[in-house]
């Protein structure tokens, strides 16, 4: 993914790219294990690798490369961990003096869903006030 995308010069010199990589294939405690004991050298290698399939001039144009090893979690919901009982009532709730907007209704605190709930929450209050 570019990070530069915001930027509001017309002209770049160049650009950054971030790059994910989620050690989804593996058990957690091997996933901690690999991001500790893997040398940059090993990451930085495969990053380029994976990158050059799609663009053969990765390793030419690049003049730097960080790497940050973060652990970064993700839920994985199990079946009936996402609806039930009180998130269900939360996200049912309606006032007319408070709109919940959460992205926590959804179960996952994701930009996404934050941004479904406030769209939700958004045409909740518009047929309110239409109703008016």
């Amino acid at each position: 993914m570019t990070a530069t995308h915001q930027l509001i010069r017309r002209r770049l010199t160049g650009t950054v790219f971030t790059y994910y990589r989620a050690l989804h294939d593996v058990a957690p405690a091997e996933g901690r294990k690999l991001l500790l004991e893997t040398p940059r050298e090993a990451w930085a290698e495969g990053i380029l690798s994976e990158l050059e399939r799609v663009h053969p001039d990765i390793r030419r144009l690049t003049t730097r490369l960080d790497i940050f090893r973060n652990g970064h979690a993700m839920r994985r919901p199990v079946p009936g961990s996402i609806w039930y009982g009180q998130r269900q009532k939360l996200a049912d709730f309606f006032s007319r003096r408070i709109t919940l907007a959460h992205a926590d209704l959804s179960g996952f605190s994701l930009f996404e869903e934050a941004l479904y709930r406030g769209v939700v929450a958004a045409e909740r209050v518009i047929r309110w006030l239409n109703a008016q």
